[in-house]
């Protein structure tokens, strides 16, 4: 089969550039959707591989300020610090950081944990898990960090009180002492948080009892207060729901600090979304920050009623999401300061804080970076294993970032400086690829260009914190002073052209001396220019400029993608209360799925599930703006259940192929997979094993770990002559992606009469072929011919219908039964096919999906038995060991066929397909 010919026609140029889709936005919609712009990215970017971006005002966080909550106590103590006690709502408190009282699993399935979430975001959850994965539970008495999300404050301070005991009185006052004590110190030694907001850690559901928790809480936070220097810490604040412990929480304090002080009971807070909104389309509306929790001693610059704090701070911020590491000639330095400004000597790096953007300096592994981004340098060839930076990254994401890298790069003008990929198994979220090495462009330049990519994409997302390294000084020789004072110049003249929160890391590799000194020497400078020299402040683009129109735009490689993404967009959006889910890895959700559907994140709604005919659907209803939030979370369920099954899936592909082996001990399923991939890819390959690392040398067929060195076996389970690792034909494979589509010529679709076939029968369906792709996939190819060889080669070229969104998993692994929509009864739990292209049309039911996507599949049939729905695989004879390979719906002239193996199909074509009239 010949591929994409040289010369391309218009469509399929149109099928080769960049795609974006733009959709106009109601004020309600995009105040929905803004709120949780980072969980529908992250399901764009997962099930359609495309983008978004929203354009439009920047809004608080869905619950800004401390609205509602009413102020019982508060107590001014010495150096300024406010100790105060309120009753409201924890997700709603204006303070840098806000403590939940969690579980040692860090699963916030309940009370104010799934309250913080719901408010929050996923990222709450998905960041906390990370967390377990890497330094397992948090044991009673310890505390653990994570960003907030969508919640307005800076960070979530997971506590993990004790759960009370009567017999073991003093181990569980010790350890709440001990967890109120590390709350507090964490909130000290953080250079940006300086208010904080604590429940009753322990008095609910771990029945520790509240008076004595209250008092314990109050007294150890007072031993703090007198023990402690805390010279920024503005406010402590005791916040809970209900009246009894918020008079318990106050009577504690008076107790321990003494009757509250005269207070005006005039609580303010911050305006809400919908005025936010109204400013955006009327600039004459202005907001002035008093909350003294947001005060800072240092100069500010405020203009149209925005105040914005231009500080420089030294300390030693123990950041959540950096893992740092410091040697003892790291030492405190002096720069000139202002009157105005307060000088903190931690013993360790320089902080910028200006316009709301922090920045640090570190020294770290770029990889170990927890931040929601962190940044990679690529050369010209965009390849990850050139570089250090770009090894170790590639090293701990796992090839599939390589992958993903790859697939994008084809894409790439030359005038495109960044290429943006998800983080895999790195601590992070996404990982922005800076592309260096550029003809006809000078190194200042190019480093410019590529920080502000970055920001600005980062921007676009709200992205709470990056980490980036120093770009360019190894491979590509930039100069380290060069490249020192060029990034932080444009970091900070980012700040000051786009004011906004986000902490921006520039970690350095610990052994890296010299490119340390030259960013220390570069903060100098900056710091000692800004306090002899204010900035002029710019408001955030928007707010004092002529209101533009609100909008969603979705970008990717691929049109079918995009356009399938913006039609399900605009499903959800048009839904009138109602939207119904249909996809089978419904099957796969187990108790845990259950309990989290059934649990107060989605009480605003009603869930109802539908089986029949062998389908599963999930409907949801109740509000547009609950039920829009509703769908997402539930599709990143259902994704999450999707991935995993499809890896399993891959791996036991794998194991009907190849087992690898060292010494007399297989390698796993995954593992086994993972050699697999290195060998035919021919690369070298470390493996981590059981936290035993393996070096595999295919050339020696040797594996080497610590103090141990084993021969390395291959055992090919196919036929030597299906042993595709023989092929004479390069091919590779990078990360999750085993098969290649190859886009079929026009003109060969018409000499063949398959094609034609196909083509005149989609007519009488009112569909027209958009492109046709040949799939090559030689490991599934492989494991189909074996197949075909044990049970006959009686084989028939059959169609099938599928959801576009498990296309590419078809291509990868295989038919499945979860990955068809078939309605026919004579399914059952197997795999249908069709002989009839009508008929495969017909046989699935119509979804929110503007394409239609239909396999060509090769499928050997063995023996077959005239059935219908049956529920198990029919025996030929009382042999339970020799059973029929396939069902048909007639003996004589069939035209529906199942089979219950997945590997007695190849999908040899994919037909992209659109509805008569629709526009492409």
């Amino acid at each position: 089969m010949m591929t994409r010919a040289q010369t391309k026609s218009p469509m399929e140029e149109k099928l080769n550039s960049m795609e974006t889709r733009t959709l106009k936005l109601k004020e309600d919609t995009y105040s929905c959707l803004y709120h949780i712009q980072s969980d529908l990215n992250n399901l764009f970017i997962r099930k359609y591989h495309c983008e978004m971006e929203l354009k439009g005002p920047r809004l608080l966080a869905p619950f800004s300020g401390s609205e509602g909550s009413e102020l019982v106590y508060e107590k001014k103590l010495s150096e300024g610090l406010r100790v105060s006690v309120w009753k409201g709502d924890m997700t709603r408190q204006n303070v840098d950081a806000v403590v939940n009282a969690a579980n040692e699993d860090l699963q916030h399935i309940g009370g104010l944990a799934l309250a913080l979430v719901k408010a929050g975001g996923a990222v709450i959850q998905d960041e906390s898990r990370r967390h377990i994965e890497k330094y397992k539970k948090v044991k009673s008495g310890s505390i653990a960090v994570t960003s907030a999300g969508n919640l307005p404050c800076k960070m979530i301070i997971h506590a993990v009180g004790p759960e009370w005991s009567p017999g073991i009185n003093a181990k569980c006052e010790q350890e709440l002492k001990e967890v109120i004590r590390n709350v507090l110190m964490q909130v000290k030694n953080e250079s940006n948080v300086r208010s904080v907001a604590i429940p009753a850690v322990s008095s609910g559901i771990f029945r520790f009892p509240l008076q004595r928790c209250t008092e314990i809480i109050a007294s150890t936070t007072k031993k703090f207060c007198d023990t402690e220097t805390y010279h920024k810490l503005a406010e402590i604040r005791f916040v809970n729901i209900d009246t009894i412990t918020v008079d318990a929480m106050k009577a504690a304090c008076e107790g321990v600090f003494g009757i509250s002080d005269q207070i005006d009971r005039i609580q303010s807070s911050a305006q809400d979304s919908s005025q936010r909104l109204s400013a955006y389309k009327n600039p004459s509306y202005s907001h002035n920050a008093t909350d003294p929790a947001h005060q800072n001693p240092a100069t500010t610059y405020s203009a149209a009623g925005y105040s914005y704090p231009a500080q420089m701070v030294h300390s030693s911020p123990s950041y959540s999401g950096v893992t740092s590491s410091y040697g003892s000639s790291d030492s405190a330095y002096q720069v000139p300061t202002t009157s105005n400004q307060k000088e903190y000597f931690s013993g360790s790096k320089p902080t910028f804080t200006i316009y709301g953007m922090n920045l640090y300096l570190t020294k770290g592994y770029i990889e170990e970076q927890k931040t929601a981004v962190i940044v990679n340098s690529l050369g010209a060839n965009r390849n990850l294993n050139e570089g250090n930076i770009s090894k170790a990254i590639l090293r701990k994401a796992g090839n599939s970032l390589s992958q993903e890298v790859l697939d994008k790069s084809k894409y790439v003008s030359p005038t495109d400086i960044m290429i943006p990929t998800r983080g895999y198994y790195l601590p992070c979220d996404f990982v922005y690829h800076v592309i260096l090495q550029r003809s006809g462009s000078d190194q200042k330049k190019i480093l410019k260009d590529g920080i502000n990519a970055c920001l600005n994409t980062a921007l676009r997302y709200n992205t709470s914190s990056i980490s980036f390294p120093a770009l360019g000084t190894g491979m590509l020789c930039f100069p380290k002073p060069v490249v020192a004072k060029v990034m932080t110049d444009e970091v900070l003249s980012f700040a000051k052209e786009n004011p906004c929160n986000m902490d921006i890391f520039f970690v350095i590799h610990p052994n890296d001396t010299d490119t340390y000194s030259e960013f220390k020497k570069a903060f100098q400078a900056q710091q000692q220019h800004s306090a002899s020299a204010p900035q002029e402040w710019k408001a955030p683009h928007g707010l004092n400029a002529a209101a533009e129109e609100m909008s969603l735009t979705l970008s990717g490689p691929r049109y079918e993608d995009v356009e399938d993404a913006m039609f399900w967009m605009q499903y959800i959006i048009k839904a009138s209360g109602s939207v119904l889910i249909q996809n089978n890895h419904i099957y796969l959700f187990g108790k845990k799925e259950q309990r989290t559907l059934c649990s107060p994140q989605f009480s605003q709604v009603e869930i109802s599930e539908d089986l029949r005919d062998g389908k599963v659907s999930l409907e949801i209803t109740g509000s547009q703006k609950d039920v829009i939030k509703a769908v997402i979370q539930v599709e990143l369920m259902l994704l999450d259940a999707q991935e995993e099954h499809a890896e399993s899936m891959q791996e036991e592909l794998f194991e009907s192929a190849v087992q690898w082996m060292y010494d007399v001990h297989k390698y796993p399923a995954r593992e086994n997979w993972m050699i697999e991939t290195a060998y035919v890819s021919h690369n070298n390959h470390k493996l981590d094993i059981s936290t035993i690392s393996h070096s595999i040398d295919f050339k020696a067929f040797k594996v080497k770990a610590p103090n141990k060195e084993f021969k390395l076996y291959r055992e090919c389970l196919l036929p030597t002559k299906l042993d595709y690792s023989q092929s004479n034909s390069k091919f590779h494979w990078r990360g999750e992606q085993l098969s290649e589509l190859r886009l079929v010529e026009k003109k060969l679709e018409k000499k063949l009469d398959l094609f034609s076939y196909c083509e005149r029968q989609l007519k009488k369906s009112k569909l027209e072929i958009v492109k046709v792709e040949q799939i090559y996939n030689h490991v599934l190819l492989a494991v189909f011919n074996s197949k075909k060889n044990s049970i006959g080669d009686k084989e028939m070229q059959l169609y099938q219908r599928v959801p576009g969104q498990f296309r590419n998993l078809i291509c990868n692994v295989g038919f499945h039964r979860y990955y068809t929509g078939a309605k026919d009864p004579i399914q059952g739990p197997g795999i249908s096919f069709y002989k009839e292209l009508e008929r495969a049309l017909q046989a699935v039911q119509e979804n929110s999906e503007k394409l239609v996507y239909i396999f060509l599949a090769e499928v050997v049939l063995g023996k077959t038995k005239e059935a219908k729905n049956s529920p198990f695989i029919p025996l030929d004879g009382a042999d339970i060991f020799n059973s029929y390979n396939s069902l048909v719906d007639s003996k004589h002239s069939p035209q529906s066929f199942v089979i219950f193996d997945s590997y007695q199909a190849y999908p040899k074509y994919l037909f992209t397909c659109k509805r008569n009239g629709t526009p492409i």
